[in-house]
């Protein structure tokens, strides 16, 4: 059978000339077959093609698939593992009843050659979706880790939590004469604190808490390209007071070693870890002496405290957290820290900023 070029050009929403090149080209890929087989491998070719083309990245894809929201990033997390309460809760239906857990696929226990036991929390469902219509690939193997930072944003005239993949250092390790040596590749697009950004994701909303509902990012869909907001003390200086989150200085070491928190007052000192990697921030009132210190290592809120200087006003954004330490009596305490998410400093302290860099300047040049 001849190949018809026309009716196959028509079928395809192609000239009879880019058709007659196609066929070419398969030809010389592979001489002597058939008609047939030519046609079908031109269908099967063209099938390629079109799905390659349709193929959209991360955000081409969450544009058109989630919604779009647009807000004013106040503070954001140290990255966490999103499938954490998930491993949380498969470890404790196993120190609950071991036997019923490692048969009903929830952990998997291995044990090694000292005979210590790993437990291993395991993905136990079978479809993703409620319908049962999606099998889930992942069933029976361990959850794995997924990095996701919050956001605490300002949208709307309220505050919200806005959690997904974003600002995901990827670490790279390689071998440099014999030794390993771990560095970390900055993402695309950092969050930056203050920035007015575009996500694309799901909101859910929620009461009784400190926000008013939580957005799930999607992957690669976020973007700060509108640039940095001029007032963000204002916005910050209209919520943050009368939200659930804020707590007065002398408040915040009562609070548990968990959960975020707002305070306000007036930066006392700004320091650096011995190797550099850390940046400390203490702020405190003006009368009392109560001070709150929070650290942070990640790189654009140590940018941000590079900025401050002793007297600034500022509202800070920080995670509890908490770590086993030994005592003298080699009893497990465990203390609380801080972790920075945030710091907003009032623009009329910038006037401040300037006038003690001028004076220290001067100082300098006598």
């Amino acid at each position: 059978m001849a190949l018809n070029i026309e009716s196959i050009a028509k079928q395809y929403n192609k000239s009879a000339e880019e058709i007659k090149e196609l066929i070419a080209n398969i030809q010389k890929v592979v001489p002597g077959e058939s008609d047939d087989f030519y046609e079908t491998a031109l269908a099967l070719d063209l099938k390629q093609e079109a799905a390659s083309g349709s193929k959209l990245s991360s955000i081409d894809y969450a544009k058109e698939n989630a919604k779009e929201y647009k807000a004013i990033v106040l503070g954001i997390s140290k990255v966490k593992d999103d499938n954490d309460f998930r491993k949380r809760d498969a470890w404790k239906t196993y120190r609950e009843n071991k036997n019923d857990a490692v048969v009903n696929g929830v952990v998997a226990v291995n044990t090694d050659e000292d005979g210590k036991e790993h437990v291993i929390p395991l993905d136990n469902k079978k479809f993703l979706d409620k319908e049962k219509t999606k099998e889930n690939p992942n069933y029976g193997k361990p959850i794995p880790y997924v990095g996701v930072r919050e956001m605490l944003v300002a949208m709307d005239n309220k505050l919200y939590l806005a959690r997904g993949p974003v600002s995901i250092y990827k670490r790279k390790e390689t071998i440099v004469n014999g030794e390993t040596k771990v560095e970390y590749e900055a993402p695309e697009e950092i969050v930056k604190i203050g920035y007015k950004s575009q996500f694309w994701g799901n909101l859910t909303a929620v009461e009784n808490k400190p926000h008013a509902g939580v957005i799930r990012v999607w992957k690669e869909a976020y973007s700060d390209e509108m640039g940095k907001f001029d007032d963000v003390w204002s916005v910050a200086d209209a919520l943050l007071p009368t939200s659930d989150f804020f707590k007065e200085l002398a408040e915040v070491a009562e609070l548990p070693g968990y959960g975020y928190f707002v305070t306000h007052g007036y930066v006392t000192e700004t320091s650096d870890s011995e190797d550099g990697k850390k940046k400390y921030v203490s702020i405190g009132d003006k009368g009392e002496g109560k001070l709150v210190r929070a650290s942070t290592s990640y790189e654009p809120l140590m940018l941000d405290a590079d900025d401050l200087v002793e007297g600034d006003e500022v509202y800070l954004i920080a995670e509890r957290g908490s770590y086993p330490a030994k005592t003298d009596g080699r009893e497990i305490e465990w203390r609380k820290f801080n972790q920075l998410m945030g710091i907003i400093k009032n623009p009329a302290s910038c006037k401040m900023s300037e006038a003690l860099a001028k004076l220290k300047a001067l100082r300098e040049k006598k």
